[in-house]
């Protein structure tokens, strides 16, 4: 179990286009629905075909669920294309590289959910599940210098300069904390997640279109 994590492909225009158009849906007719994702265009179109969905999104809609539902119907409208890191941002992956790496630090904006194009979240708010907001390519723009310098699990490996440490750090094992971390981020999990990651970052920021960040517990 756990969270899985999954970055979505945006086109900053197609986000737009979504958030005008659902934000005048009305939920409760499998056909509304249908018609709202197909005036969308894209890729909404298959989404609008997908009539055992529409279905359960129509039949589940209540003035309760409205927003968590708009929220998964923006999910499937949105994305162009979309990269599975499981659970690579969790503490089994990246998550604790992040924190104690310095170089790996522009990365937090995806483990702090530093988000720079948010939706409305009293029409578009996830539940436990989700999509939960937006990095802009500018604010991706920081994670590149890592993503160049640490294309191989050798290169990660030797992310950790110890003459830079403070004798602070060093007293409260920051260091050793440190190495473990890359242990985990070059394992498994932790290097599928960054090599994942960095292909979803190269082509947002050469696009200049966003990534979002979807969660499903």
């Amino acid at each position: 179990m756990g969270v899985r994590h999954v970055l979505l492909l945006v086109d900053p225009s197609h986000l737009d286009r979504c958030l005008r158009v659902l934000s005048q849906l009305e939920l409760g007719e499998a056909a509304s629905i249908r018609s709202a994702l197909e005036e969308i265009g894209g890729t909404a179109v298959a989404a609008a075909q997908d009539e055992g969905w529409l279905e359960d999104v129509a039949e589940g809609a209540t003035a309760e669920t409205r927003a968590g539902i708009m929220n998964d119907v923006l999910d499937r409208a949105v994305g162009a294309s979309e990269w599975d890191i499981d659970k690579g941002l969790g503490d089994a992956g990246l998550r604790r590289a992040i924190e104690l790496v310095p170089a790996l630090a522009p990365f937090a904006i995806f483990t702090n959910f530093r988000f720079d194009v948010e939706v409305d979240p009293a029409t578009f708010a996830p539940e436990d599940s989700g999509l939960y907001g937006f990095f802009s390519a500018s604010r991706l723009d920081a994670c590149l210098p890592a993503v160049r310098r640490f294309d191989t699990r050798e290169a990660a490996r030797a992310s950790l300069d110890d003459s830079a440490w403070t004798w602070g750090q060093r007293l409260t094992g920051r260091p050793a904390r440190a190495r473990e971390s890359v242990v985990t981020w070059t394992d498994e999990v932790g290097w599928h997640a960054w090599t994942t990651m960095r292909e979803a970052i190269v082509e947002a920021t050469s696009r200049r279109w966003h990534l979002g960040l979807s969660m499903t517990v």
